[in-house]
């Protein structure tokens, strides 16, 4: 057994640690605005396993008031599929969005969209949104006017705070390229509020971040094959279930599907009429979390965007870059334990109402930038190539 002197010791080390407080209780996990009732029931309905006819609390009123919407029905024990989950009340008309999701019917973009033949565009508008940043709007401000875009919408979110005058003096001076939009209210969903658009291609990105202009000029060609898809620069794998998602490894997991999502916050092409279903009512509930949380306008896009494709192409483009966009000296925003588990449980709660429609993107349609070419190439092409060079064989990873 152990000595008496031992057993002394090591019960002075708990009682001298307990009582100068070295050791510290885990915090419990920050549930988002309107989710607190969203408990664990839901989550392990989430999971798989299945409640006994128990309708998500948060969302009771949504479903008594709300018309026009496709909700949550009562969940089953028995084959609790997506499709299950979603029910649409009696009488009202299912979301276009979520009726292709829940009968994989083939609805294009156009049919969510109102029947509208998406046309090609000879130009893109870049979206920035912006708030208490002012010198690195400035800066990112007189990159993207160096890029050969139509026009830099400046989306003015300081509700509390006028639009200063050098930013008016930047507007005047480049008249007819950079417009500001100051938002009608103090929300965060206000980013994607833009009207008058002149192109059909648009480009969100924050003040934050800034992408080269041949980046830009290329992935802008990329898009225009795939306009109803998202194509940027911020890929991401989203896990349902309490997994969260996270920053792929593309370049060390390159083997195996990683990608089945984008945030285009950080930079992507999307079609204008996104914006529109983004403020439909069929979301309302959805984009009330995200403005009351103050955070998942992004992952709530990338739901819109996966559900209005087809089946077998609601995956996103991926464009790489070696090189960080984020200006790290003008980030001031940081996002913290507590705001990351906000966005968690937001998304989990989107896939509660909303399903799992990503798909992982096809390794064709990641691509990287060939500088001896100046365009984006297929990932799987520049590998190719490398093996041919070097006389190798792709080679599964350990």
């Amino acid at each position: 057994g152990l000595s008496p002197k031992l057993v002394a010791a090591l019960a002075s080390f708990v009682i001298a640690t307990v009582y100068l407080g070295l050791w510290k209780a885990p915090k419990a996990t920050v549930l988002p605005v309107g989710l607190r009732d969203w408990s664990r029931n839901e989550k392990n309905a989430v999971r798989g396993a299945g409640t006994t006819n128990e309708t998500d609390a948060a969302l009771q009123g949504w479903m008594t008031n709300e018309t026009g919407a496709a909700v949550l029905g009562a969940r089953t024990t028995k084959n609790n599929t997506k499709n299950a989950v979603l029910r649409a009340p009696t009488n009202t008309k299912p979301n276009a969005a979520l009726r292709a999701h829940n009968t994989n019917k083939t609805e294009t973009l156009s049919a969510v969209m109102g029947a509208r033949t998406i046309h090609q565009t000879d130009s893109y508008t870049i979206i920035m949104a912006t708030f208490r940043r002012d010198k690195c709007l400035n800066l990112s401000i007189t990159h993207y006017l160096n890029c050969n875009m139509r026009e830099l919408r400046i989306k003015w979110q300081d509700f509390n705070r006028s639009v200063p005058d050098w930013l008016w003096q930047v507007q005047s001076d480049n008249s007819g390229r950079l417009v500001i939009d100051v938002a009608d209210a103090d929300y965060l969903s206000s980013r994607f509020k833009v009207d008058r658009l002149q192109t059909e291609a648009v480009f969100p990105v924050d003040d934050d971040v800034r992408h080269p202009c041949f980046y830009l000029r290329d992935g802008f060609r990329i898009w225009q094959r795939t306009p109803s898809q998202i194509v940027g620069f911020a890929p991401r794998r989203v896990v349902a279930g309490g997994g969260c998602y996270r920053l792929p490894s593309v370049w060390r997991n390159i083997y195996y599907p990683i990608i089945n999502t984008m945030w285009v916050t950080k930079g992507a092409f999307l079609h204008r009429d996104y914006l529109k279903v983004y403020f439909s009512q069929d979301y309302a509930h959805l984009r009330n979390l995200v403005d009351g949380n103050l955070t998942g306008e992004d992952m709530l896009m990338s739901f819109i965007v996966a559900l209005a494709n087809p089946p077998g192409q609601r995956w996103p483009v991926t464009l790489l870059s070696r090189k960080s966009p984020d200006d790290k000296k003008c980030s001031t925003l940081a996002l913290g334990n507590a705001g990351m588990a906000k966005r968690c449980n937001l998304l989990d709660y989107f896939f509660y109402v909303l399903g799992f429609p990503m798909e992982f993107t096809p390794f064709s349609e990641i691509y990287t930038y060939d500088k001896s070419r100046s365009i984006f190439v297929p990932l799987s092409d520049k590998l190719r190539m490398k093996w041919v060079l070097h006389g190798q064989s792709p080679i599964e990873p350990v």
